[in-house]
């Protein structure tokens, strides 16, 4: 209202003051110009119900006096109040420091009842963001999703949410394993059960906890917050697990001192097999189970965006949070790590010191992050140790861990090694000082009375370095047929870019194997494609363009669409298999995968490499990548007719919609095989500074017309400079009803829809979409700018991004 309730008749001011008693919280006046600002909290009722008071400043006057207004914020237990006041001097409203005493020209008004509230919200908001903290940097809380079962992102799945399980009555046990957020998300929700239902929830973290210190820690909770017992509604109890016997008593005693508090156990495991038993257990009688889910790309993107705005990543892209996004998805993906918020922002701050868009070298990725991890590290003893040592003790460690074949270890175990390895180089202190770093982020954890690398990626990175820093290491591994294993192969070769003698290696063992595996099938490579004619293949994993339109008319973000689809392709469960992998000889087809994969990614790191060494190694992994599409069309048969089939140790499983009949089925298998090989190797062998070797292969016009065709659709998923010219002339060169143009086109239309395009590649790609349908319906050997023009756009699919 305009004049204070003073300036009216003294009926008219009762019969106010009775309105605003019983109806209102703030009252706001004018009229009168008093730069001093008033502020006024009147009991009404019995109850204290407060009513504010609030008189604003002048806005415009002829007079001196000191013009503004303020924002009124609102919040859960107040307000705020934020000044602003007209400066003459710079001719425009700043803070107003002279409204109210304070240098950011804000009042804050708390309701005396809420009071201690907000010191209880504050102090569980506090507690989560310590939890939170990753390296000195707190992230936004990201919305996690539970389900009933493991690891299921069916669309008919059940999603539970935080508020689905404030609101149940029963006993819960949330599943997740270990690094996970299964602590902070037990925290969010302890938060959430305050702030929304005002109930007051104990906390007891196993790993630091004895039975004898439960009534302690019922008597402390009620001391601080002025309660009594009835009013202490749950217990939250982190790290659970059933091999713990004090876990099983503690929840005994529990039962049968405090039947009417409810508990919420949040229980940690590492195994597939161990989650997928938990709800089955009797002494869960009573408690609901669910299973926290890994984040979605959704979730990542979020991650992603909100780390970029306090952190800069360089990147030579508009969409800085879409490619970041892709690299991250990626890494996780090929490291093998699970899509956890920990694990997302130790790859960021990586990235931020040295990011390229295609992983050109993943030790340098690993170099930051430990460089990282020792910054700050609060050592004990010697202020001194590095990342570098911490490379070299680990090193000698993951090497006799491989030899032994035994992937476990005790602290005494680490100290004889390095001990062996260095003598006296490191003291017992600096062991000790190496080993709890990497404890305390959650790199090794202890299981039992032993330690163990909580991924296996760190055993690879670590034993990779030990092969470059000790040739006799390198023979060792070598004699072992540990080349095999392709992330062993990538870190030695991220460490050691001269690595001539694994090249020869490599060469020497990929021209085994693709003689005896062609020998083990009985039969030569052959091509079936000729016959194949033009098939245009509208679906984008697993989408129609019908569906996606359908999907975009239907409000739903294009990014998230892009994310749900990208999704689908993730395998939760792969991260839980952090087993070595084993070399067998007998298993040649397998071996052939791996080692193509090996080669590809030293290929990828070899800078410093002989030309004609490269090269030749380039020609060997495409001939692989030919034989393994020649396996495929062999099991061909056994893949229409069980879904599934295998040879000499691989396995290959068809998913998505296949065509019931056997021969429709054996044909569409074998026109997906090239785009398939793309998905399985192309993270593996390409980077910018290789983009030569698969130009070449496409303007030979003299190459194998399967390994062309596979160079062709990696250049064109790929992206590198100058990437259309090759494109065009590879148009230009096949057939206008050939099946490798239409698989061409598709694979184009894949990425116009769902790939991170800047400007100038996303109209590179509609030209070469449109280059296809018009060489397709038209016959012209190499189409020009008229002949494309005459493709309407409406040929395009949808963009996703």
């Amino acid at each position: 209202m305009h004049h204070p309730l003073s300036f009216l008749k003294e009926l008219h001011q009762r019969e106010l003051e009775k309105i605003i008693q019983h109806n209102v919280d703030i009252v706001i006046y004018g009229h009168v110009h008093d730069e001093n600002m008033h502020i006024e909290i009147h009991p009404t009722n019995s109850n204290s119900k407060e009513t504010i008071f609030l008189r604003c400043p002048q806005l415009h006057s002829s007079k001196e006096d000191l013009n503004g207004y303020f924002i009124l914020k609102t919040k859960r237990n107040g307000i705020d109040l934020v000044f602003r006041q007209w400066s003459k001097r710079r001719n425009s409203f700043q803070k107003g420091t002279e409204f109210i005493d304070n240098d950011e020209g804000v009042f804050s008004y708390v309701h005396k009842d809420d009071l201690i509230e907000d010191i209880i919200q504050k102090e569980l908001e506090e507690d989560l963001n310590e939890s939170l903290e990753i390296m000195g940097y707190t992230p936004s809380w990201e919305e996690r999703i539970l389900t009933k079962e493991w690891c299921n992102r069916n669309t008919n799945q059940t999603i539970i949410y935080y508020h689905d399980i404030i609101n149940m009555q029963s006993n819960t046990l949330v599943v997740a394993p270990a690094n996970y957020g299964l602590t902070c998300f037990g925290k969010y929700l302890r938060m959430r059960l305050w702030e929304i239902k005002k109930q007051h929830w104990l906390w007891i973290d196993l790993d630091d906890f004895k039975i004898s210190q439960l009534d302690g820690k019922f008597g402390r909770l009620k001391s601080t917050r002025n309660i009594t017992q009835d009013e202490i509604k749950g217990i939250v109890i982190d790290n659970w697990t059933f091999s713990n016997s004090s876990s099983q008593t503690l929840l005994d005693k529990l039962k049968n001192n405090h039947p009417n508090i409810r508990l919420i156990i949040l229980g940690h495991s590492d195994q597939v097999s161990s989650i997928e038993g938990m709800d089955c257990d009797d002494r869960l009688e009573g408690f609901k189970v669910f299973y926290l889910n890994d984040l979605p790309r959704k979730s990542m993107r979020s991650i992603v965006t909100d780390f970029t705005k306090d952190h800069h990543i360089k990147t030579n892209e508009t969409d800085e949070s879409s490619i970041i996004l892709d690299r991250l998805a990626m890494d996780l993906d090929e490291i093998n790590m699970f899509r956890s918020p920990t694990n997302c922002i130790h790859m960021l701050f990586a990235f931020r010191e040295d990011f390229n868009e295609r992983p050109i070298n993943r030790s340098r990725v690993f170099d930051k992050i430990l460089k990282n991890l020792f910054k700050d590290s609060g050592m004990r003893y010697n202020n001194e140790l590095t990342e570098d040592d911490c490379k070299l003790i680990m090193g000698a460690l993951c090497f006799h861990l491989f030899q032994n074949e035994n992937h476990q270890f005790t602290e005494n175990q680490l100290k004889n090694i390095v001990i062996d390895s260095y003598k006296t180089k490191y003291s017992s202190e600096d062991i000790e000082d190496i080993l709890q770093i990497l404890i305390n982020n959650k790199i090794i954890v202890k299981s039992s009375s032993f330690y163990k690398f909580r991924a296996v990626f760190w055993e690879y990175y670590f034993t990779g370095f030990k092969m470059y820093q000790d040739e006799a290491c390198y023979n060792t591994m070598v004699k072992n047929k540990n080349y095999l294993i392709p992330e062993i192969m990538e870190f030695y070769s991220g460490s050691n870019p001269k690595c001539n003698e694994a090249i020869d290696l490599l060469n020497e063992e990929l021209e085994r194997l693709l003689h005896s595996v062609q020998d083990g099938l009985g039969f030569k490579p052959f091509n079936p494609y000729p016959n194949f004619k033009w098939n245009l293949n509208e679906h984008i994993l697993g989408k129609s363009k019908d569906e996606l339109d359908s999907e975009i008319k239907a409000s739903r973000l294009p990014t998230h669409i892009k994310d749900d689809i990208l999704d689908k392709n993730y395998d939760q469960t792969r991260p839980f298999n952090q087993s070595i992998q084993l070399v067998m000889e007998e298993y040649d087809v397998l071996n052939l995968m791996f080692i193509v994969k090996s080669a590809s990614r030293v290929l990828r790191n070899s800078t410093l490499a002989n030309e004609d060494k490269k090269v030749c190694l380039f020609h060997n992994i495409l001939l692989g990548m030919r034989e393994i599409a020649n396996v495929i069309m062999y099991l061909s048969p056994l893949l229409a007719k069980n879904g599934y089939g295998g040879i000499g140790g691989a396995n290959f499983h068809l998913t998505g919609d296949f065509p019931s009949d056997l021969e429709k089925c054996v044909h569409v298998i074998w026109r997906v095989i090239p785009f398939n090989l793309i998905m399985w190797f192309r993270n593996d062998i390409f980077s910018d500074r290789l983009s030569y070797m698969f130009r070449d292969t496409i303007m030979n016009s003299s190459s194998e017309p399967i390994t062309r065709h596979i160079a062709a659709l990696l250049i064109a998923d790929t992206r590198p400079q100058e990437w259309d010219k090759y494109i065009r002339h590879y148009i230009s060169e096949i057939d206008k009803n050939s099946y490798y143009l239409g698989d061409l086109n598709a694979t184009l239309k894949h990425n116009y829809s769902i790939a991170t395009l800047d400007p100038a590649d996303e109209s590179k790609t509609r030209t070469l979409i449109k280059s296809c349908i018009a060489k397709h319906k038209l016959g012209v050997k190499n189409p020009g700018k008229d002949t494309i023009n005459k493709v309407k756009d409406d040929t395009l699919p949808p963009r996703l991004v």
